[in-house]
């Protein structure tokens, strides 16, 4: 298990990018959350098995909408925490 917290930069808000992120989070079965920064950044926190990360991060860069853009993003190793879920923050 291991756990992240990402920075999304680009086109990452209002085109469903939080909801994209959920999605691809449940299906890789990670918990964390998502949430929009006052910088127009998305900031993500995920914990999971790292081939599930992997295969999250994949999906996220080849598998989104035409409206988002990742221009960059950044990764930084956590703690692990307990927690049962993913979830969007407002």
């Amino acid at each position: 298990m291991e756990r992240y917290y990402l920075i999304f930069k680009g086109r990452v808000q209002g085109v469903g990018f939080r909801f994209f992120v959920y999605m691809m989070a449940e299906r890789y079965h990670l918990t964390g959350s998502v949430k929009n920064l006052a910088s127009g950044d998305v900031e993500a926190y995920v914990q999971g098995e790292k081939t599930a990360i992997d295969n999250f991060l994949y999906a996220l860069f080849h598998e989104h909408n035409y409206f988002t853009s990742i221009d960059d993003y950044s990764m930084k190793k956590l703690p692990l925490v307990k927690e049962d879920s993913f979830r969007i923050l407002y």
